[in-house]
């Protein structure tokens, strides 16, 4: 990022969004720690159920590193799932702009294409203020109502 940063503007070579268009710098500590702390939630190693500790953990990993965006549709799913209709919404969306700035997936276990969908999921029913009860009602094939 820093090499595309110093090129002159005329070489016609983009810098892309990621990194904050390539002015922000993510220590290796910080990537480890951000991992290490998605991971716990995701492998259910700390449940789900107890969702305040969970939601602590995935704040954590996001400040940690802010430019990914899997850590934030987590937490925008738990936070719709305590009628957080705010947190859900900013957190589905900058989820969404992050996996849009990398066109390609941090949490690699899911295409890119399907979290680009389960962002958009997200993000229409937190602007709804509704969340499914079933997962029927989840199905987003195309986001049609």
């Amino acid at each position: 990022m820093h090499a595309l940063r110093s090129l002159p503007a005329t070489t016609g070579i983009p810098v892309p969004p990621a990194f904050d268009h390539g002015q922000g710098i993510l220590q290796a500590k910080n990537e480890a720690a951000a991992s290490a702390l998605y991971w716990q939630v995701i492998t259910r190693m700390q449940p789900l159920t107890e969702s305040q500790t969970a939601r602590h953990l995935l704040e954590s990993a996001i400040d940690n590193n802010p430019w990914v965006g899997e850590p934030r549709l987590l937490l925008a799913q738990l936070a719709m799932t305590q009628g957080d209709w705010t947190t859900a919404e900013a957190q589905s969306l900058a989820g969404l702009r992050a996996l849009q700035a990398w066109g390609t997936a941090w949490d690699k276990r899911i295409a890119w294409e399907g979290w680009i969908a389960w962002a958009r999921i997200l993000l229409q029913n937190a602007r709804k203020r509704e969340w499914p009860d079933s997962l029927g009602a989840l199905n987003g094939l195309g986001l049609v109502e």
